[in-house]
């Protein structure tokens, strides 16, 4: 019986990396519904799901769907699904999983009941006495599947309705022993307790062209509004959507939940992209406030006077500025060599420069970076080989250009289109770039 589920627990954990999905011994279809199925025109085709979670991969497929009416496109009953990874390993065969799964509709909410029928790695048909429940929200274009969570099927129901067996690894899995109708109406009475189904027991699947991300995280938000794993995620995640407006509503609510100095900080940095300069400095110096002494800095004040066009403001910021060896930043300094630069004060901005760039402590790279605006390396843009410079180097060394460019009475725009090239919308560089291009042209904010 172990090695039974422990092949379960492989092949959820295919679809569900690390979780444990409760299964049970009984179906959760009735000998009526067999004789009369279930059909739900809107799931069949083709169908993806992206990484959610991961930067950077959103729109990479994480796997590729299949599903299709029974056997050969006639309805038997049940649904053949079909799925395999997005991306292959190259010059091999893609590796299928295949379910046989009948839909059930229990009150008004839609459930299903999955058999494996094919392991990717071979043939398990027969092996495995239990069936998978859980819940289908299905739409047009998108859809959930939610399954159990074996833990807290384990903490929340006797043992009469289930045992755990041990499958070897670091999850457990819930074996439902109860009836089809407890297990009906366990599942009723559980189907919209985030608890039961949490996200990390979410499957999200959309038609190919798809924002299915952006779907997916909605989803999440409506069904655990108050998860802070999930806010910080999505903050991050619409922030780089430059859905500026979204990720500071989601801070906002974090915040409320726990007031902390760094929640301060993120929210104050999203308010700077939103143009809230004055917002974002009140952040700042809440976080201030709250955090241990020594362990903030506040160059979120030099960034938000810099941003707004306050350059004698944003120069007294940075001079003022005290940075430990644990929380050293390039950023205040720069922008304190910036500001004197468009406040005209030439020369002292080059000896601020020159003196706290013999005092940083901070990174190797960080050095690079206020050396080559310095022109004290190389002159072009990157500083380092394209092969290892990173993008906020790449960053500075075209807005130090730019501001010098403004310095001496010549256009900037060159340079500054260079760094908005390709440059990510959370970067607080590039929207100093995009305000800098705002103030040469007289163009309307984006």
């Amino acid at each position: 019986m172990r090695f039974r589920f422990l092949v379960w627990a492989l092949t959820l954990s295919t679809l569900l990396a690390g979780c444990a999905p409760a299964v049970s011994l009984q179906p959760l279809y009735t000998p009526q519904e067999l004789a009369k199925p279930v059909a739900e025109p809107r799931i069949e085709g083709e169908w993806i799901s992206p990484y959610i979670d991961e930067p950077g991969k959103e729109q990479e497929e994480w796997l590729h769907w299949k599903i299709s009416r029974g056997a050969g496109g006639q309805w038997l009953g049940y649904y053949t699904v079909e799925f395999r990874p997005g991306k292959p390993e190259p010059h091999e065969e893609p590796k299928v999983t295949t379910y046989h799964v009948r839909l059930v509709s229990a009150g008004d909410k839609l459930f299903f009941d999955a058999d494996l029928e094919e392991h990717a790695e071979g043939q398990t048909l027969g092996l495995i006495p239990a069936h998978l429940p859980g819940r289908l929200r299905a739409q047009q274009d998108f859809m959930r599947i939610s399954l159990l969570n074996s833990s807290w099927v384990n903490e929340n129901k006797p043992d009469s309705f289930q045992k755990m067996v041990h499958t070897g690894s670091d999850a457990d899995v819930a074996v439902i022993t109860a009836s089809t109708e407890e297990l009906r109406n366990f599942l009723i009475q559980n189907a919209d307790n985030a608890e039961a189904f949490p996200r990390g027991y979410f499957a999200y699947l959309c038609r190919p062209g798809a924002d299915c991300v952006l779907r997916a995280y909605e989803d999440m938000l409506a069904n655990t509004p108050n998860d802070d794993d999930l806010l910080s995620s999505a903050a991050i995640f619409f922030l780089d959507r430059g859905n500026y407006a979204r990720a500071a509503e989601l801070r906002r609510r974090r915040l409320e939940m726990k007031p902390d100095a760094g929640l301060h900080a993120d929210l104050g940095r999203t308010l700077l992209f939103k143009r809230d300069f004055a917002g974002a400095r009140d952040e700042f110096a809440t976080a201030e406030k709250l955090a241990p002494e020594g362990s903030f800095t506040p160059e979120g004040a030099v960034w938000s006077y810099f941003l707004e066009g306050k350059f004698s403001e944003a120069a007294a910021a940075a001079a003022n500025h005290e940075a430990t060896k644990k929380l050293a930043s390039v950023d205040p300094i720069l922008l304190g060599y910036f500001s004197l630069l468009r406040l005209g004060r030439r020369e002292e901005a080059s000896s601020w420069l020159k003196e706290r760039t013999a005092q940083y402590v901070g990174e190797a790279e960080d050095h690079i970076v206020l050396l080559g605006v310095q022109r004290r390396i190389n002159a072009g843009c990157p500083w380092l080989p394209a092969a290892v410079a990173k993008e906020p180097e790449r960053e500075w060394c075209w807005f130090g250009h730019a501001m010098e460019n403004v310095a001496k009475g010549k256009s900037a725009k060159w340079e500054l289109d260079k760094l908005l090239d390709g440059a990510p919308k959370n970067s607080l560089t590039a929207l100093a770039a995009k305000i800098e291009l705002e103030r040469f042209s007289g163009s309307p904010k984006k």
